[in-house]
């Protein structure tokens, strides 16, 4: 019942609001409750977790466990006119009831020379061997130890589950095993453990972002919350499906359950229209969370890659190399019927991308994105808005290229009470 009356209150205002014409301010971002459940996201967000919040993974303990590796044979393979030496590792996951599992990784670094120097290096979760492998290769041609690891076993099934025990969830497993392969991964002699990150896809990037909470070691992530090879698992359709241990099941994974432990700089690659992980929930990560966030929103074709590799490596450059930060993006419509994008810090930029759809800005999954290229008119960029989206509410984005390749934007953004055509 309280929800039909808010529902109400919330037409009846849009209403009032349609009906003042040129009156009201056109974009103020406070004018209807609906554009306020917008600014919020509409997502339960915990910057501090309460004392009753379940502690699954011991950082402490699983990184002091032996490995006992078995390193298999080092194979050389030239990548890009780069000589990398790629080999198979075999080592302990986490010790239960006086056993461990073991797991598998692959590790990729460039051929050292005469004096081994140390590297940033990169664990690299994937959803498939062969993804985090070629992420992995790339990395190691851009000069980093980078280790993939890619478990399998991520299924539906095994992911949302919480009995008999939370532990018994894959994601439990996932987590625990890319934190004793971040040991492999710093023990190695080209390797620098003072610089960690993690790249992880799918549900690798959701691991990232809790490793970022609950593992020292790692110093920067960059997050790709998006379904591996255009699977768009529905995740607020499986938490329902938990029933009672929904919100057992949420302190324990949900990365929004862990902002307040987040300290490390974080870099989330998404679909706008994805389903995997809502679009809510990663604006929440980027609004409220106490790290860095770089958020980089991409609208994929159908059968092209998940993640962006490159715009990773160049983000990874910045949080691991000291090189160049990437710019502040930021989009804001205006009574021109069109959008001014400013970016803050930063390289130059090559070009500018505005993204609109049209209707419900708090319906984002699935909907459909049209672009628009912004021109650059002095230090800033402009998109003219056609014809279409005039006295019509919409969501955008902005998405900036770098020169040097980076790429990076706004945040999604809504224009309401907008102006009725003439």
């Amino acid at each position: 019942m309280r929800g039909l009356v808010i529902a109400i209150l919330i037409l009846i205002g849009l209403a009032l609001l349609a009906g003042c014409g040129g009156s009201a301010t056109p974009f103020s971002p406070m004018n209807s409750s609906l554009q306020q459940q917008f600014e919020s996201a509409a997502r339960p967000a915990l910057t501090t977790r309460p004392a009753s919040a379940p502690k699954l993974w011991d950082a402490k303990a699983l990184a002091q466990q032996p490995l006992d590796a078995k390193p298999e044979p080092v194979k050389e393979e030239t990548i890009d006119k780069t000589l990398v030496r790629v080999q198979e590792v075999i080592f302990n996951g986490e010790k239960e009831q006086e056993k461990a599992a073991r797991l598998s990784a692959v590790l990729v670094s460039p051929v050292p020379g005469p004096k081994v120097k140390r590297l940033p290096a990169v664990l690299v979760i994937g959803e498939s061997k062969e993804s985090a492998g070629a992420a992995a290769r790339h990395l190691a041609v851009n000069g980093y130890t980078a280790l993939a690891y890619a478990p399998g076993g991520l299924t539906d099934e095994a992911v949302y589950k919480a009995k008999p025990a939370l532990k018994d969830s894959a994601l439990y497993g996932l987590v625990s095993g890319a934190m004793r392969a971040v040991s492999l991964l710093a023990d190695q002699p080209t390797a620098d453990p003072r610089k960690v990150g993690v790249l992880g896809i799918g549900w690798g990037g959701v691991a990232a972002c809790l490793m970022n909470a609950v593992d020292k070691r790692v110093q920067a992530v960059s997050a790709v919350l998006t379904g591996p090879e255009g699977v768009r698992t529905a995740w607020n359709e499986q938490i329902g499906k938990l029933g009672e241990d929904r919100e057992r099941w949420i302190l324990a994974y949900d990365p929004l359950s862990y902002l307040g432990d987040m300290r490390q700089p974080i870099q989330l690659q998404a679909d706008p229209s994805g389903k995997f992980y809502p679009v809510s929930g990663i604006r929440r990560l980027s609004q409220d969370a106490k790290s860095d966030v770089t958020l980089l929103f991409r609208v994929r074709p159908k059968g092209q890659k998940a993640e962006d590799v490159e715009a990773a490596r160049i983000w990874l450059d910045s949080a691991l190399k000291n090189a160049p930060k990437l710019p502040g993006l930021k989009a804001q419509a205006d009574g021109k019927e069109s959008v001014t994008i400013t970016a803050q810090g930063g390289g130059p930029l090559k070009a500018v991308t505005l993204y609109y759809a049209l209707g419900n800005p708090l319906a984002l999954e699935g909907r459909p994105w049209k672009a628009v290229e912004a021109r650059q008119e002095g230090g800033k960029w402009q998109a003219a808005l056609p014809k279409e989206t005039a006295g019509q509410e919409i969501v955008y984005f902005a998405v900036a290229q770098e020169t040097r390749g980076g790429a990076v934007s706004s945040d999604i953004a809504s224009r309401l009470n907008a102006p009725q055509p003439s």
